[in-house]
C-alpha cells in the first residue's frame, strides 16, 4: 500500500486543480476518458466511442446491459416472418431527435443507404450486408465510381467507344466537348465527370430502392428483408452501425468532393453546436482533451430510464493518472481500469479482503497482435510475413504464460484462438495455435524452438539473416509497451531477429494500423454480438476491420456457405473449421489472451455498472448515491 500513497497524493493535487479550474457544479455521474476518435456512431470503432454512441444514439432495438437480451428501442415492437427473412419494425409514434424534430423511417433508410456506399466507408459496413441486395448496391456504387474515374484524356483518346459515349452524354447535357489540338480539353472532361458524379448521387436513392430490401412503408413502419436467415440479426440492429443519423442535420454537412467524386460528411456536424441525437443524452459540451458533458435528452421516449441526468467525462493522459483521480474522488468510477500499471497489487488487496471496490471478470474479447499479411510493406519492399512459414515461426516461440504471469501479472486466460473459448453456446473452439506455453516439458519446448527456426530457414531467413528489422507498432498507455518489449525479447532470443519498437498516440496509431502501415501491431477485439462471426468475419476480403490484409477466396466462399447453412449445429461446425483455418493453418494473427475486465467503483455508492463479459456500459443505467 505504501507504493500507492505518493501516487494518490499526486492524484489529489490533479483533482484539486481540475475542480478549481472548472468551478462548475459536479455532474451526477463523473467518469474518465483517454481518447475519442469520433462521436459519429456509424464511424465508431473503439470501446470508449461505442459507450458514448449508446449514450447519444439509439437504434431500432437496444440491449439490456446485464444479460444482453434485445429490448425495444426506437421500435416499440417488431415481427419476423416464418422464413426468418423479413423483419417489420414499428417505430414509436413519439420518437424524436434531441431538437424536437420527429424521427421517422426515412432517417434509417438514408443512414443505411449511405452506410452501404463506398463514399463513407464505415468500418462496420459488413453488418449492413446482411440486408438483401446490400452487396449489389455497393457494387453498383463502385462500378459507377470506376466509370467516372476512368474518364481521362488518355483513356478517351485510346477508346473509340468511350469517345462516342462521352460525346453522346455531353450532347444530351449541353456540354461543349471540344478539342485543344489533338487532345480533349481537361475543363470539358472535368465538367462531364462532375455531372456524372452528381447524377450518381441522385440515382443512388432510386437504385437503393430497386436493389435493397429496405422499405419505409410509412413514417413509422420499416420493412427489412435479409439475404439469408440470420439468427442474430436483432443483435446487429441493436448495435451502433445500425443507429440512425438525423438527415435534416447531416444533409447540411454532406457535399461532393470534386477530386474523388464521392460524398463527404464534414465532421463538424458532431460538434455541440451542430449535433442532434436520439439517445438518452444530448451533447452539451466537448472541450478537446479536457472534458465531455452529456445532459439528459428531454425528448428521449422513456426519460425515467435515465438515472443520472448529467454525465461528465474528464480527460486524462493515461490510466494511471485516471486511477489517481478515482482514488482522490474526482471521478466516481474507473471503467476499464485493467491497464493500470499496479493493477496486480490492487487485485491482491481485493482478494485479501482489503478492498471492496475492485470488480474483475473475463471478457468477451481477445488481446492479440495483428500480422501484416500483404505482399508488400508500406515502403514497397517485400513483406517477409506474407510467407505463412514466417508467421508460424513467430507465433510458435511466444510464451503466453510468461506474459500473463510476469509481464501483465494479471493471469489472464491465454489463448491460441480468436473467439474466446466457452463464450458462445453451441460453439466448440478449434485447437488453434500451439506455442511455447503449450509445451509439457523442456524437451518439447526446445523442439518447438527448433521447428520455428527450421521454418524460418526454409522461408529463406536462416537464423534471422536476410530479414529486415522487425517493427512492432503499439499505442501509448495501457501497458502495451511492456508486452511489446517482451515479445521482441522472445523473437530476438529464439529466432535471432532484430526488432524495433514504435509507439504512437492512439488516433495516429489507429489510422496507421487500419491502413496496414505496420509489420506487427498491437490489437484487441471485443465481440459485438453473440455469434462466432463477430470474430471470424474480420478475416474476410475487404472487411472494414481486416487490418491484416488477409484475402482468401476459399475462406470468403466458406463463410458464405456457412451463412446459408440452415442447420445451426452444422453451421457452428463450419465456423469452427473457418477459425482453425485462419488461426492454426494460415497464422493470420497472434492471439495472446482473453481480456480481463477490472472496474473500480464503490458498490455502496455506485449502481448500474455491468460486469457482463460484453462490457457495454450504458451510462444512463449508472447512478451515484451522494
Amino acid at each position: 500500500m505504501r507504493l500507492l500513497v505518493p501516487l494518490i497524493l499526486v492524484g489529489l493535487l490533479i483533482a484539486l486543480t481540475f475542480a478549481f479550474e472548472r468551478g462548475d457544479e459536479r455532474a451526477e455521474l463523473t467518469l474518465h476518458y483517454l481518447s475519442f476518435e469520433t462521436l459519429d456512431p456509424t464511424m465508431t470503432q473503439a470501446s470508449a466511442d461505442v459507450r458514448v454512441a449508446y449514450a447519444l444514439f439509439e437504434g431500432l432495438c437496444t440491449f439490456d446491459p446485464y444479460d444482453f437480451t434485445v429490448q425495444p428501442g426506437v421500435a416499440e415492437r417488431w415481427a419476423v416472418s416464418d422464413d426468418g427473412l423479413t423483419y417489420t419494425f414499428y417505430l414509436r409514434k413519439d420518437a424524436k431527435w434531441s431538437d424536437g424534430q420527429p424521427l421517422t423511417t426515412r432517417d434509417f433508410v438514408t443512414t443505411w443507404r449511405q452506410g452501404m456506399m463506398p463514399d463513407f466507408a464505415p468500418p462496420y459496413a459488413d453488418f449492413l450486408m446482411h440486408v438483401r441486395g446490400g452487396k449489389k448496391f455497393q457494387t453498383w456504387c463502385l462500378d459507377e465510381l470506376a466509370r467516372i474515374n476512368a474518364l481521362t484524356k488518355e483513356n478517351l483518346e485510346k477508346d473509340k467507344g468511350l469517345q462516342k459515349w462521352v460525346a453522346a452524354f455531353a450532347g444530351r447535357h449541353e456540354i461543349e466537348l471540344d478539342k485543344d489540338g489533338a487532345s480533349y480539353k481537361e475543363s470539358a472532361l472535368s465538367e462531364v465527370r462532375s455531372l456524372m458524379a452528381r447524377m450518381r448521387v441522385q440515382e443512388a436513392e432510386a437504385k437503393f430502392a430497386e436493389l435493397v430490401g429496405v422499405r419505409a412503408i410509412d413514417d413509422h413502419t420499416l420493412e427489412v428483408e435479409l439475404e439469408t436467415p440470420c439468427s442474430y440479426f436483432l443483435d446487429l440492429v441493436a448495435s451502433w452501425p445500425f443507429f440512425p443519423l438525423p438527415e435534416h442535420v447531416t444533409s447540411r454537412f454532406t457535399r461532393l468532393d470534386p477530386t474523388t467524386h464521392m460524398l463527404r460528411r464534414n465532421p463538424l456536424w458532431i460538434k455541440p453546436r451542430s449535433i442532434v441525437s436520439n439517445g438518452p443524452y444530448r451533447l452539451a459540451r466537448w472541450w478537446f482533451k479536457r472534458e465531455v458533458l452529456l445532459e439528459a435528452n428531454e425528448h428521449f421516449h422513456t426519460p425515467q430510464r435515465v438515472k443520472s441526468k448529467t454525465v461528465r467525462m474528464v480527460w486524462f493522459a493515461d490510466d494511471n493518472t485516471a486511477y489517481n483521480a478515482y482514488a482522490s474522488g474526482l471521478i466516481d468510477a474507473q471503467i476499464g481500469a485493467t491497464p493500470v500499471a499496479f493493477m496486480d497489487q490492487i487485485i491482491k488487496q481485493k482478494r485479501a479482503g482489503k478492498r471492496h471496490d475492485v470488480h474483475e471478470a473475463t471478457s468477451f474479447g481477445t488481446y492479440y497482435f495483428a500480422i501484416n499479411n500483404r505482399p508488400k510493406l508500406r515502403d514497397g519492399s517485400d513483406n517477409p510475413f506474407k510467407d505463412v512459414r514466417v508467421r508460424r515461426a513467430f507465433t510458435m516461440v511466444v510464451d503466453k504464460r510468461d506474459l500473463v504471469t510476469n509481464v501483465t501479472r494479471l493471469h489472464q486466460k491465454v489463448s491460441g484462438v480468436f473467439v474466446p473459448p466457452g463464450s458462445i453456446p453451441g460453439y466448440q473452439s478449434p485447437p488453434g495455435q500451439r506455442c511455447l506455453s503449450d509445451a509439457k516439458d523442456d524437451d518439447e519446448r526446445k523442439a518447438m524452438i527448433a521447428e520455428a527456426r527450421r521454418l524460418l530457414a526454409e522461408a529463406g531467413y536462416p537464423g534471422g539473416m536476410g530479414l529486415p528489422k522487425i517493427e512492432i507498432l503499439y499505442n501509448s498507455g495501457g501497458g502495451h509497451e511492456l508486452v511489446s518489449q517482451a515479445l521482441a525479447g522472445m523473437w530476438e532470443r529464439h529466432l535471432g531477429v532484430a526488432t524495433t519498437l514504435r509507439q504512437q498516440e492512439w488516433k495516429v496509431f489507429l489510422g496507421q494500423r487500419n491502413k496496414g502501415h505496420f509489420m506487427l501491431a498491437r490489437s484487441g477485439w471485443f465481440g459485438d454480438y453473440g455469434d462466432p462471426t463477430t470474430f471470424v468475419d474480420l478475416f474476410r476480403t475487404g472487411h472494414g476491420n481486416n487490418d491484416f490484409g488477409h484475402s482468401d477466396q476459399w475462406y470468403d466462399n466458406y463463410l458464405d456457405a456457412a451463412a446459408r447453412e440452415p442447420d445451426p449445429a452444422k453451421r457452428m461446425k463450419m465456423l469452427q473449421r473457418a477459425e482453425q483455418y485462419v488461426m492454426g493453418e494460415k497464422f493470420v494473427m497472434l492471439p495472446l489472451y482473453q481480456y480481463k475486465l477490472v472496474h473500480l467503483f464503490d458498490p455502496d455508492k455506485v449502481t448500474g455498472v455491468t460486469m457482463h463479459p460484453r462490457n457495454l456500459q450504458m451510462y444512463h443505467y449508472i447512478e451515484v448515491k451522494r
